[in-house]
């Protein structure tokens, strides 16, 4: 669930909703009173974000905090999410050339990223490309070229370097680039 403004709760009404908790279930589960839920839904009370943490583990979520840039972070925010997804193009067509050799390369690149991350957050988009690769190149392309914050988040973590040369990065960036560009001009 992405909420744009933090309103706590219409975050925490809908997660509890989409858990199917009542109010005095997930109290129960989190350690505190239905009439403590029922206020933070209400807005009566404001929750701190550790106390959304611990209610969120009661409804079997977890509260993940992503603060973005604005005014001109975002424009630059844009244009590198841009360029992203370009080079992103650029490998699923070579994921779809070569699924074989590609699906090698991304395995051995999971394999090393296993041994440097160990268990932290990491793991987590590590196990969903392992899945992704098993579903075949259509699954790799869709995941890749998703462009909603899962998909940026996925591509942060794609195990695909190396299998763009040098040219076909340039290139690809270059496009991007090249459009940002169009967009600037008036």
């Amino acid at each position: 669930m992405v909420v744009e403004a933090v309103d706590a709760g219409a975050l925490l009404r809908g997660m509890r909703a989409e858990a199917g908790l009542s109010q005095r279930a997930l109290a129960a589960r989190s350690g505190t009173s239905g009439a403590t839920v029922a206020a933070y839904e209400s807005g009566a009370k404001e929750p701190r974000l550790s106390t959304l943490a611990r209610l969120a583990a009661g409804a079997e979520m977890r509260v993940e905090l992503r603060v973005l840039p604005a005014g001109r972070g975002a424009r630059m925010r844009g244009r590198r999410e841009r360029r992203s997804l370009a080079l992103a193009a650029a490998t699923a067509a070579a994921v779809e050339h070569d699924f074989a050799a590609a699906a090698r390369l991304a395995a051995e690149n999971l394999d090393r990223a296993s041994v440097v991350v160990g268990d932290n957050a990491a793991r987590r988009w590590i196990d969903e490309w392992r899945r992704v690769l098993k579903r075949g190149p259509k699954a790799v392309r869709a995941a890749l070229l998703d462009p909603s914050e899962r998909g940026h988040d996925l591509r942060q973590m794609a195990p695909f370097a190396g299998l763009l040369s040098d040219e076909e990065r340039t290139a690809a960036l270059a496009a991007a680039d090249a459009f940002d560009a169009m967009l600037a001009t008036p």
